[in-house]
Parts: C-alpha cells; sequence; structure tokens
C-alpha cells in the first residue's frame, strides 16, 4: 500500500509540474518570459510589467507575445511556425509601410500632366510632363485667366499680320477673323503695328507746292517745302521747272522743260539773250535800235521788236542807208 501511495504521488506531482500536450505554459512573473508551450499551441505570455513574449511555439502556430500589464497579446512572440507569422508588432509596421507609399503616391500625382493650372505675373503655369511638378512659360503678350493660356495678341492693339497689312487684336487677346486686315500702301510698322503714313525716309508730296520727307519710322514729319515749279508725286519731289514750259538755262540759253517736270537733253542758244521774265529769246537787243540784215530794228526794253523797218539801200549802224547820188549826171 505505502508503495503504491508514493507512485501515485510521484504520478500527481508530476502531473501539476508539468503542462499535458494540449495545456500552454504558464506565464512568468514580473520580467521572464511565459514556459514553453505544447506542440498544438503557442505559449501565453505571462504577467507583469515589461514581460516578452512568450517562447517556443509549435510548428503549427506562433507564439502570441505578452504585453507590458498583461500577458499573452501584444508583445512580440518568439518562435512561431512556417505556416504561421508572428503576431504583434509586425502587423504595426506593416500599416505604417503602406501609409508610407500611399502618401508617396499622392505626392507623384500632384496634378494632371501638361495641364494649364494658372496665369501668375505674366506667365502661364502648366503642370510638368510627368504629373508632379509646375513649369512657367513666359507670355509676350500677357496670359488670360478665362481661357488659361498665353494671348496671341495685345488686347486690343494693333499689329503687322504681314509687311503690307495690318490688323486689330480682339480684347480677348485672339486673333481676328481671316479677312479682318487692312492692307497698307507704304507697307506696315512692325513695332507699331500700324501703316506707315508714308515711305519711310523718302520724299513725297504734301500737296501740289510742297514735297517732305517722310520720318523714318513712317510718320510724316511736322512740316514740309515749297516747290518753285509743283511737286512731282510720281517722283515724290519738286520739279525741276515747269513742265512742258520754256525757260532761260542761263543769260544766252533758252530750253523747254519736259513733261514731268526734269530738264530737257537740249537747249538753244540765244543771239540777242534769254528773256527771264518770258522765259524766251530775246527777239532783238533790248532797249537798242539796230539793223537786222536790211532792216532798221527798235527794240522794247524787254527785248520784243517795237518796230521793223525794211532798208531799200541797206541798213547801216541802225539806221536805213540812204541812196549815193552822182554829180556828174547834173
Amino acid at each position: 500500500m505505502r508503495s503504491l501511495a508514493r507512485v501515485l504521488l510521484a504520478i500527481a506531482v508530476t502531473v501539476v509540474g508539468c503542462g499535458d500536450d494540449e495545456s500552454s505554459g504558464g506565464g512568468g512573473s514580473g520580467g521572464d518570459s511565459g514556459g514553453g508551450g505544447s506542440k498544438l499551441s503557442a505559449g501565453t505570455g505571462g504577467e507583469g510589467a515589461g514581460g516578452s513574449g512568450g517562447s517556443g511555439g509549435s510548428a503549427a502556430s506562433a507564439g502570441k507575445g505578452g504585453s507590458g500589464a498583461t500577458g499573452g497579446q501584444g508583445g512580440s512572440g518568439s518562435g512561431g511556425s512556417d505556416a504561421t507569422a508572428d503576431a504583434g508588432g509586425d502587423s504595426g509596421q506593416t500599416s505604417a509601410t503602406d501609409e508610407d507609399a500611399g502618401s508617396q503616391d499622392a505626392a507623384t500625382q500632384a496634378c494632371t500632366a501638361d495641364a494649364a493650372l494658372r496665369c501668375e505675373s505674366g506667365k502661364l503655369i502648366r503642370c510638368n510632363a510627368s504629373g508632379n511638378g509646375e513649369v512657367s512659360a513666359n507670355c509676350e503678350h500677357g496670359c488670360s485667366g478665362t481661357r488659361l493660356e498665353c494671348n496671341a495678341c495685345l488686347p486690343s492693339g494693333d499689329f503687322c499680320v504681314s509687311a503690307d497689312r495690318t490688323a486689330t487684336c480682339n480684347a480677348d487677346g485672339t486673333l481676328p477673323a481671316l479677312g479682318a486686315d487692312t492692307p497698307c500702301t507704304h507697307g506696315c510698322n512692325a513695332e507699331r503695328g500700324v501703316c506707315n503714313a508714308c515711305a519711310p525716309s523718302a520724299g513725297y508730296c504734301v500737296d501740289a507746292d510742297n514735297v517732305a520727307t517722310c520720318n523714318a519710322d513712317g510718320t510724316t514729319p511736322a512740316s514740309g517745302s515749297p516747290c518753285a515749279f509743283g511737286c512731282n508725286g510720281a517722283r515724290g519731289e519738286c520739279n525741276q521747272c515747269t513742265p512742258s514750259a520754256a525757260y532761260c538755262v542761263d543769260a544766252d540759253t533758252v530750253a523747254t522743260c519736259n513733261a514731268d517736270g526734269t530738264f530737257p537733253s537740249t537747249d538753244v542758244a540765244c543771239v540777242y539773250g534769254c528773256n527771264g521774265t518770258r522765259s524766251e529769246c530775246n527777239g532783238c537787243v533790248p532797249s537798242t535800235t539796230q539793223c537786222q540784215g536790211s532792216n532798221r530794228v527798235v527794240c522794247n526794253a524787254d527785248g520784243t521788236v517795237a518796230s521793223s523797218t525794211a532798208c531799200p539801200y541797206g541798213c547801216v549802224s541802225g539806221s536805213c542807208s540812204v541812196p549815193m547820188i552822182d554829180a556828174g549826171s547834173f
């Protein structure tokens, strides 16, 4: 009997000291870890502040970490199986990683690639080609906040469509309709965007009797200069002489002006001089009585002939000759 009692006592002690195959290990106290679990279940962490996870899970499941205040869940369990991941701290780390990745994706998708965003200080701001930043472009004629694009021309301003045509920009900075331009007789000034008033640096007739030289920028000068013989519109200069009229080249020469107001290529010598008032050769020597052949000519002061008398016996020194009388004939 005593032997049997000792055997039963030993078995009871063994049962109390060791967990069976289906129970988990006991919790450690204070900072100690829990005891080893069975093959089928994970070890449960013991109580106590700063307790570590249960040790040694089975091949089927991972050990559960003990928390600072209570045993069991919260700590990092040691020794998990190949099939199941350790519970606890790893899940928190995975969540943080996912959040960072989401923030990075949002940063890289800041705007729609190449989209116009706004106008700022005369510049057009666009999203870049990657969609993760902004680029700017200078607008020569300003930026339209309504259309979110650079103006094609200066709103309501004039501009040259070509070297000899001008147009006016629409008020919203868009180009006018085709055909809404104006031809320029003297060319279009690109700086001012309008037709030149005259051909730059060229002469032109202000009116029939005045000439002027156009300014270099195609604007008219403040005043012109008078033309003695009129202004030739085709040439844009004063006539050299009265078109198609005779004139004295000098005191002894006369000529007839060309129809375009230019000098002729030939002239005529005047025997008695050229009268500037009449622009023709004198008919005689002014204010004299002279012989012109067998004629006695009395000349006016303006060189015109006052009278001309035929002399039957000839003219000598402005007087008609008288016949010679033979005394022997009486």
